[in-house]
């Protein structure tokens, strides 16, 4: 006797087709949770985050390039303005 009901299983074509938006919608609010927490903690910590800045600033040897500050000066010197 035929089951009435919808088969047991899914395809996988259909599975796939039906998991895409659910994916993308699952890419939606991980952005839009990053975005949320971005914008807590420049607004309720902002000392923290400039400290951390600070920090990363003093591990990481900022003093420019002489090869590349020199490619920019010659880039910039035959560059119209």
């Amino acid at each position: 006797m035929p089951e009435d009901g919808p088969p047991s299983t899914t395809p996988r074509a259909s599975r796939s087709v039906t998991t895409r938006p659910n994916e993308r919608a699952l890419s939606e609010r991980k952005k839009h949770l990053s975005e949320a927490i971005e914008e807590y903690v420049v607004r309720h910590d902002p000392e923290a985050v400039t400290d951390a800045m600070n920090r990363v600033a003093e591990a990481v040897d900022t003093r420019p390039d002489p090869a590349l500050a020199g490619t920019a000066r010659s880039i910039l010197e035959h560059t119209e303005w």
